[in-house]
């Protein structure tokens, strides 16, 4: 054993600050790493075994030295496996949606496969990345419009104790297939909005809208508000089973409005929000939409 870390070591004896036989006992012992301390490390960091024996050793035994060595030299590697699969198609992936009172948020992450974006772990990530949108979007100045964040907002958005960017990057390891952070959009509702959503197929379809009642929703009788939340998901379903047609001179609200109804196809958005309107004795105005197709 002494023999072999000899040959290895190219540093000269006379620069260690121990002597060369307590350096190369050290080394040895290192190198056979306590295996209540690979236990400790490994529930730490949920890394294989053979990886926090490597960082023990590393780090002469320290579980401290060891949780910064993984740190640096992942982060290297996750960077490394990044530059090697961007230049792979990622035409697969999914659309996360997640919705409030206040809120809702979509994003969408690709992958290469199919297979992978049906995986659990892909899922969550989508889920963890989209909540946090979520509560972004719960934190914005209200609007009827829904918005789209920039590249650099979608990457920094804070999930865990890194950002979205960081979660991806780590997932790379594992899944071993080229990730996007694609897009993703929101709306933070006024007090008088609600939003419809309609997810199809875990996330293939994705459609949401914003209706307005022109009066507090809270103050609003529950049965009135279901009746106008239900409308609005309805609305939503409509436009993913089929997609607005936007013709010249149209705004993309009149375009949905004009939109038969995929199940009574002689009525019309607008008939079925005007229904709702009569029953309920509140106005309803539709303010805007979103559908998103992975």
């Amino acid at each position: 054993m002494l023999v072999q870390f000899a040959r290895t070591v190219a540093k000269p004896w006379h620069l260690f600050e121990t002597s060369p036989v307590s350096f190369l006992v050290s080394r040895a012992l290192a190198s056979k790493a306590p295996v209540e301390l690979i236990k400790e490390l490994r529930q730490k960091t949920n890394l294989p075994i053979k990886l926090c024996r490597q960082a023990l050793v590393e780090s002469d035994g320290s579980l401290t030295g060891a949780i910064e060595w993984i740190e640096k030299n992942e982060s290297a590697r996750a960077q490394k496996m990044k530059e090697q699969l961007s230049s792979r198609n990622a035409s697969e992936g999914r659309i996360g949606l997640s919705a409030s009172s206040s809120a809702v948020a979509l994003v969408q992450i690709n992958c290469e496969t199919d297979f992978v974006a049906r995986n659990e772990k892909f899922r969550q990530i989508l889920q963890s990345i989209t909540d946090s949108c979520l509560t972004r979007f719960e934190q914005q100045t209200p609007s009827h419009q829904f918005s789209q964040l920039s590249e650099k907002e979608l990457e920094s958005l804070p999930v865990g104790l890194g950002t979205a960017r960081n979660l991806i990057n780590d997932a790379l390891a594992s899944l071993r297939e080229n990730l996007q952070l694609s897009r993703a959009c929101g709306i933070s509702l006024p007090p008088s909005s609600i939003a419809g959503t309609y997810n199809h197929n875990n996330g293939i379809y994705i459609g949401a809208v914003c209706l307005d009642t022109s009066s507090t929703l809270s103050e609003l009788p529950i049965n009135v508000r279901e009746q106008i939340q239900g409308v609005a998901d309805k609305i939503a379903q409509n436009i993913v089973a089929v997609e607005p047609v936007l013709e010249d001179g149209m705004s993309e609200v009149e375009a949905l409005l004009k939109q038969p109804l995929v199940f009574t196809p002689q009525q019309t958005v607008a008939n079925m929000i005007a229904a709702v309107a009569d029953k309920t004795g509140i106005r309803l105005s539709l303010m805007s939409w979103a559908r998103w197709q992975k």
